[in-house]
């Protein structure tokens, strides 16, 4: 059995299950769905030539690539050898020298057609002008490069080889292909822990920016700010309970269900959409609610002491102190635990709560600390026990494990699938027999708030033991807001092979997250210029009849754009003018109070449509009601032939939305039911992604050439939680985050794959967990590396990108799993891998190209290729015809149902818990395989065939 080395001295030894454990788990986990199981069988098949590979998307650019190589490598070879005769690599220059005069004649003759096309469609004057720049620009190093060639095949000696490679290297030091990511900060994981408690008066003080007694009026408790400002939800709940202060409090005090995480995250009107939030949220819920009904009412903030059994009940039922402190130090909130000569006795924390002015004086309120009622769920682990460790060495037992090169191959899948079949069936007929009515609730168990019955303002009480120190404020400062910040950037760098470098901020979005969340944030791109306009439009065919007859790629070298950020559709910022194609990044981070900015960088292209989607604590299920019915409505104007104030934003970034929001909305509830299942608590944390058009560029000579659409790339950076065992087990917590974030890496294909499939044009994605899976299935070798073994590296043939990003993770200590070569999935060629923590069982899953994400290709001009190209257009559609007809093959019916009812586990249907076997059963087959794990695993299948059978 294969050792993880870097964990060796803290586990026991039924934790050392290693790689063929782990392996075992990427395996079921995702191979166990129809979706993987045919693009299995794809793979014996005929494969479909690799759309995202140089060859295909730059030809010429291949040849100048390999011709770099080459040139570089006898540069080595003359330093290391001046006397050597090298004949071989001379060869090999020659031949690539033969056959970059083919391509170029081929792209000579494009030029020519592309010249013949702009002047037919009687384009502007300065469109022919950038044509023929680049036109000119490409001959004369086209030109330059042959004929120093030339003369490398002539030179007489090596000092003369030496002179011409010199001469050489200004033709190939430009990239041909989108240039190599930067992965300047992803491998930063875990936040750090939260600043010490304070505890005096000054410093308390000090985080609300106040000094002493407040001297303001009455009037000032009246104004409400970015969160606590009125909305339709805050007026139609004061006029719904009256304006009366008691019922407000008990509403928010009875509904709103506690997050623990610190400072201002979503304000007032999104925590009453979700029914959660954290005290910040909850505090600001009441204000605005007090406000709104002509309450002054005010923050107070301080240092606060609680009995330790109540803040185990109040942050999600845990049985232990210390789990109880670790979920409320991994949200950020300072804490300590007290005791009086013994055990621990209470918990102190830093704490928000509320002062209302009613009958002439202030009244303390808390809103946010609460209790709960906890029922338990079936004990289908005892009704129909399964020997999880007995199912796991089988399964092992079918494997070829190399400890040494830290490999596992050749999984047995019909024993997989027989004993998964086997026991789902018994717990189907015990569900059957003995509990046909159960709801989720009865499956899991439920959490309900105890509710506040006082009858009287003046019964309710502050429920601290102590208050160490306290100050208020009318309004909080933006100090203790989250912010959020999206940032268009210029690149350096890129050449030689080199990484691409961010340079300069070219449009830039940041403000406060209650600003932000819940709406719909992008970037796109406009043509510059009305002529640019006409150029993009001359290459639309004027009578289209299907999707085959839309062009696949376009020529760069033409087309201006201008960049935008927008936020529901309204350009909040926007870049200078950039070249269809052009070479540039993004940077999206979270500010949280006290913390400094986590950014993640990406590349992106000009001409790409990005929906950001950005998740505080939960997606609310009216956030994806609003989504749900603003596609239902473009829907309905495309089906009347009403185009008449669509944007791209309507027609693309739905869709991308749809994509982005519901992603994070059924990861959140998978996660929570998957959690109350194994006996843990789970809270989301500030997470945030994108849902992309992808465009590839073939690049000549520093310019780029041409454009390919070439599918949507889902991108997931930031993914975060707050997790703890409920008895602070550490084994079941890291089995959980390692099973959490392979479900999550498979729904970046599967939600991708089920928005875009028709049954007769099924969508192909990819993700770091079906690419492992598919490459076990193939019999590939399965790595797991670590510092110990990173040699084993060498062993495997992945580009350079995701080469380097490996050696980087296993010198900070991580671990990667990563399979041996790459894999053609319906003409996506790549490699998928996962950089995991090791001590937090939480990382980074990958797909090449730096992605952390799904990717489903565009084959041919499909509904995917209209998406794309249509995102490009500011308006004055050309095949409106087709948008119809790309819309009507998108599956928004069956999406928006299914994650409509994503953020509700009561309510879940079978469509949402068609996998929920695959969302479970990695928590058993992790290593550190426990009672709860299994039990993980048998809720799984329980819920699976309940919901399936009675609902």
């Amino acid at each position: 059995m294969f050792t993880d080395f870097t964990t060796e001295a803290m586990f026991s030894p039924r934790v050392k299950r290693g790689i063929s454990a782990l392996v075992v788990f990427f395996f079921v986990f995702t191979f166990y769905s129809p979706a993987v199981l045919a693009a299995w069988h794809q793979l014996n098949e005929e494969p479909v030539p690799a759309r995202n590979t140089l060859s295909y998307i730059n030809p010429i650019g291949e040849t100048l690539e390999q011709l770099s190589e080459q040139v570089t490598a006898l540069e080595q070879t003359l330093a290391q050898d001046p006397q050597q005769n090298p004949v071989q690599q001379l060869k090999q220059i020659r031949t690539l020298t033969q056959e970059l005069k083919a391509r170029d004649e081929v792209t000579r003759e494009e030029l020519r057609t592309e010249q013949q096309h702009l002047q037919h469609h009687g384009v502007a004057a300065e469109i022919l002008e950038k044509h023929n720049a680049f036109k000119d620009n490409y001959l004369s190093n086209m030109n330059g490069l042959q004929a120093t060639l030339n003369r490398l095949e002539k030179g007489t000696d090596n000092s003369e080889l030496q002179s011409v490679i010199s001469d050489l290297k200004p033709y190939l030091e430009h990239a041909v292909r989108n240039p190599q990511q930067s992965f300047s900060s992803d491998l930063d994981f875990v936040s750090p822990p939260p600043r010490g408690l304070y505890t005096t008066q000054s410093a308390i003080e000090g985080v609300l920016g106040v000094s002493g007694e407040p001297a303001w009026s009455l009037s000032d408790y009246l104004i409400t700010d970015t969160a606590t400002q009125a909305s339709d939800r805050i007026k139609d709940r004061v006029t719904e309970l009256g304006g009366n202060p008691l019922a407000l409090y008990q509403w928010v005090q009875n509904t709103i269900r506690f997050v623990p995480s610190y400072g201002v995250m979503q304000g007032a009107d999104y925590t009453i959409q979700s029914e959660q939030g954290n005290a910040f949220d909850t505090a600001s819920t009441l204000i605005a609610l007090y406000r709104e009904a002509g309450i002054p009412s005010r923050y107070a903030y301080g240092t606060v002491a609680l009995p330790a059994e109540a803040v185990q009940n109040w942050v999600g039922g845990v049985s232990n102190v210390n789990a109880a402190t670790n979920i409320i130090s991994q949200g950020g909130i300072p804490q300590q635990q007290l005791s009086y000569g013994g055990a621990s006795e209470e918990v102190e924390l830093e704490h928000v709560w509320v002062e209302a002015w009613i009958n002439n004086e202030w009244v303390a309120l808390d809103p946010t600390f609460k209790q709960y009622h906890y029922s338990e769920g079936l004990d289908i682990a005892t009704q129909v026990p399964l020997d999880g460790d007995q199912f796991l060495a089988q399964l092992q037992s079918s494997a070829t494990v190399n400890e040494a090169e830290g490999w596992v191959q050749g999984l047995d899948i019909a024993q997989v699938q027989s004993q998964l079949d086997a026991y789902q069936a018994q717990v189907e007929s015990y569900i059957d027999s003995q509990h046909s009515n159960a709801t989720l609730g009865d499956v899991l168990g439920t959490q309900q708030i105890i509710p506040d019955t006082a009858v009287s303002i003046d019964e309710v009480q502050l429920p601290y033991s102590s208050i160490r120190a306290s100050a208020v404020v009318p309004n909080l400062p933006q100090s203790l807001y989250h912010s959020f910040r999206l940032q268009i950037g210029t690149t350096t760098g890129g050449s030689f092979g080199m990484p691409e470098q961010w340079s300069g901020v070219a449009a830039e979005l940041q403000r406060s997250t209650p600003e932000l969340v819940g709406k719909s944030i992008a970037i796109s791109f406009r043509p510059a210029t009305d002529a640019d306009q006409q150029a993009l439009a001359s290459y639309l065919p004027e009578n289209a009849e299907s999707l085959h007859d839309l062009p696949t790629q376009l020529p760069a070298n033409i087309i201006n754009m201008i960049g935008e950020i927008t936020v529901d559709g309204n350009v909040v910022a926007e870049t200078s003018t950039v070249t269809l194609g052009q070479s540039l990044m993004t940077r999206l981070g979270f500010d949280a109070p006290g913390r400094p900015w986590r950014n993640s960088e990406n590349h992106l292209v000009a001409g790409q449509y990005q929906a950001v989607g950005i998740d505080m604590q939960g997606i609310s299920p009216e956030q994806l009601a609003a989504l749900k019915s603003k596609i239902e409505t473009v829907s309905s104007k495309l089906g009347a032939e009403d185009f008449s104030g669509l944007t791209k934003h309507d027609v693309v970034g739905s869709a991308l939305q749809a994509g982005i929001q519901g992603y994070l909305a059924e990861t959140y509830a998978m996660d929570r039911v998957a959690a109350r299942a194994s006996e843990l608590v789970y809270y989301r944390g500030p997470s945030y992604g994108t849902f992309s058009t992808n465009i590839n560029v073939a690049y000549l000579f520093g310019m780029p050439r041409d454009v390919l659409f070439s599918g949507v790339v889902m991108d997931v950076d930031r993914l975060s939680s707050n997790t703890e065992s409920m008895n602070n087990c550490y084994e079941d917590w890291l089995s959980f985050n390692r099973s959490s974030g392979m479900r999550s890496s498979a729904y970046e294909h599967l939600i991708p794959e089920r928005l875009f499939s028709t049954e007769a044009d099924p969508a192909e994605g990819v993700s770091t967990a079906k690419a492992l899976a598919l490459a076990m299935a193939q019999g590939q070798k399965i790595y797991t590396l670590t510092q110990t073994n990173a040699s084993s590296l060498n062993l495997i043939t992945i580009d350079s990108e995701a080469r380097s990003e490996i050696q980087s993770a296993l010198q900070r200590g991580y671990e990667v799993t990563v399979h041996e070569a790459p894999l053609n999935v319906n003409g996506w060629q790549g490699s998928g891998y996962a950089i995991i923590d090791p001590e937090n069982g939480v990382g980074a899953y990958k797909i090449s190209g730096g992605a952390s994400g799904g990717f489903i290709v565009a084959f041919g001009a499909t509904v995917l290729g209209v998406i794309a190209g249509l995102a490009l257009l500011s308006g004055g559609f050309v095949f409106l015809g087709l948008i119809v007809l790309a819309w009507e093959l998108i599956n928004f019916g069956l999406w928006m149902n299914a994650i409509g009812k994503a953020t509700n586990e009561d309510e879940f249907n079978e469509a949402n818990f068609g996998q929920t076997v695959v969302a479970v059963l990695g928590l058993m087959l992790v290593p550190g395989i426990g009672a709860a794990a299994t039990a993980t695993l048998i809720f799984g299948i329980a819920i699976s065939a309940m919901l399936t059978t009675f609902l």
